[in-house]
């Protein structure tokens, strides 16, 4: 049952390794996650340890752990496009889950403000 709980919703997870507990756990209820992960796949997925030993990024079991019952999209918030899809998911999203990356450039972050207006609306 509650697994179900919040299967109306829709999640967009921007966050690193810290913040994806709460999209796991939003998931666990039920909700539909979206994993948004720059160019290259997520950080995250470079952590030990790693199924049978063998380093790849679709080998961490940390990420398999922390991001089950999600999607996921690469896109890349430097660019147009990138940002463009970003709103467009943005629109049918109910909330959204973000920690600021400190290699995002003031261009991604201006995107996460814009971001926050197309949610807000």
């Amino acid at each position: 049952m509650s697994q179900d709980l919040l299967s109306p919703y829709r999640v967009l997870d921007l966050t690193t390794e810290r913040g994806l507990l709460c999209g796991q756990i939003l998931g666990d209820l039920g909700a539909d996650v979206i994993k948004i992960e720059p160019p290259g796949g997520s950080p995250a997925r470079q952590l030990a340890p790693f199924f049978e030993d063998k380093p790849h990024p679709d080998r961490s079991i940390y990420w398999w752990a922390y991001n089950r019952n999600k999607r996921s999209i690469t896109l890349n918030l430097e660019t147009e496009e990138g940002r463009e899809l970003l709103y467009r998911l943005a629109t049918g999203a109910r909330f959204w889950s973000s920690r600021t990356i400190p290699a995002i450039s003031s261009r991604a972050d201006s995107a996460t403000m814009t971001l926050l207006r197309v949610t807000a609306s």
